[in-house]
């Protein structure tokens, strides 16, 4: 086995929240390390996932140089629009909006980009900071704890990395979290989600419509041009059979589901879908290892917080990091993992509670749960307070942080 090399900070994981993370604490002065599993990041041009960045979201990205001469890959949300029932089958009289402030200054309420082209923008920002290292492929296969908490990780290839502090970004089924002794709580839906980009001939005008079904949400996310990304939530078996049956009886049923108000339709990627769980860490960190993104937390699908979710940990812990250098405390202290956990889980719960209570109130067909339904939503529209829960689920600025 090679010699260890050194590090203060230890990013395991390149995904969306990994690379931020690295970004992050190497911006922040702090010597650190980008452990990726992957040899490159893939640039598959028929991606069909997107996401929706909260105002919070955005503003870190952007100050991490991420979003830099990406205008045109970002779609500002002008408007959400949140019903149960479909444009088709007919909707409730009942629905919940939240229209954009109309101030000069205000902000969108969220921001929509599709995957790979924030995937290339973290790339291009990884590249040109000369602060931070990236070692790939390199995957974590044992993390130890040594002296004076001392973090080794032990990579695939035989080498080893010793570190200050570990941060565990590698995902819903992270090697680090179980290596802590880590536990988990949560289930599994029986649903999975279908995603693809549409385009169509009428405008969206930057409007997201979200449609509670029976079968789970169908959601309209509005992406530069005229273009939507489509989530489609449904049985496994559903979903199965609208991934694999001919484009012209997809696109003829997305039609019908969306009532035509689209105009014409073309598929413009692969459709891909993914079965759809909550999963919930019952500590955010052990060991000189914190958790980040789904290494922590992964969500229903619903309300598409789960990337938001993730960079509010790294905004987080961006700012305890900068407050343990300048108090002169060590990166594996106690307090740092005791205030993470208590900036971080409670807020996360909370999302969480939020999406599940949200499906099962929107999941049956039921006489008594259509008329609920329609209260909640008459009184969430007419509720300030209501709205700026509904706001922080939506991700619009009311919810922001930064």
């Amino acid at each position: 086995m090679n010699a260890p090399s050194n590090t203060q900070i230890l990013v395991a994981g390149g995904g969306f929240v990994g690379a931020t993370m690295a970004l992050a604490s190497a911006g922040a002065g702090f010597e650190t390390l980008l452990l990726d599993a992957a040899a490159a990041p893939p640039s598959d041009g028929q991606d069909p996932r997107a996401s929706m960045l909260s105002t919070s979201s955005f503003r870190l990205l952007e100050r991490l140089g991420v979003l830099e001469g990406m205008e045109s890959s970002l779609q500002p949300v002008e408007e959400m629009v949140v019903s149960h029932g479909s444009p088709s089958g007919g909707c409730s009289p009942f629905f919940l909006t939240f229209p954009q402030e109309k101030t000069p200054r205000s902000p969108p309420l969220a921001y929509m980009i599709e995957n790979r082209h924030l995937r290339e923008g973290l790339e291009r920002a990884v590249q040109r900071n000369k602060e931070l290292r990236r070692s790939a492929p390199a995957k974590v296969v044992r993390c130890e704890t040594h002296k004076r908490n001392r973090i080794e990780a032990r990579l695939e290839s035989g080498e080893s990395v010793n570190a200050s502090l570990c941060i565990a970004a590698d995902g819903a089924r992270s090697q680090l979290r179980a290596d802590a002794g880590i536990e988990t709580t949560g289930w599994r839906y029986g649903a999975c989600a279908l995603t693809a980009v549409l385009s169509h001939e009428r405008e969206h005008h930057g409007v997201a419509q979200e449609y509670f079904l029976p079968s789970g949400p169908f959601a309209i996310l509005p992406l530069p041009g005229r273009r939507f990304s489509l989530v489609w939530v449904e049985t496994p078996k559903a979903a199965e059979a609208l991934t694999r049956c001919p484009e012209e009886a997809f696109l003829e049923e997305a039609k019908r589901r969306t009532g035509g108000r689209y105009g014409k339709l073309s598929l413009e990627s692969k459709r891909l879908s993914y079965p759809i769980r909550l999963q919930l860490a019952r500590r955010y960190g052990a060991q000189g290892v914190l958790l980040a993104g789904d290494a922590a937390h992964v969500v229903h699908p619903l309300a598409g917080q789960g990337l938001n979710m993730g960079l509010q940990d790294v905004l987080a812990l961006e700012e305890l990091l900068e407050e343990s250098a300048r108090l002169g405390l060590p990166l594996d202290s106690l307090m740092l993992l005791e205030r993470y956990e208590r900036k971080r889980r409670f807020d996360n719960l909370v999302m969480a509670a939020i999406t599940e209570g949200t499906h099962r109130l929107f999941q049956g067909e039921g006489g008594a749960l259509r008329v609920l339904r329609d209260v909640c939503l008459g009184t969430a529209q007419a509720s300030p307070w209501i709205r700026a829960l509904g706001e922080r689920l939506a991700g619009a600025p009311g919810a922001s942080r930064a």
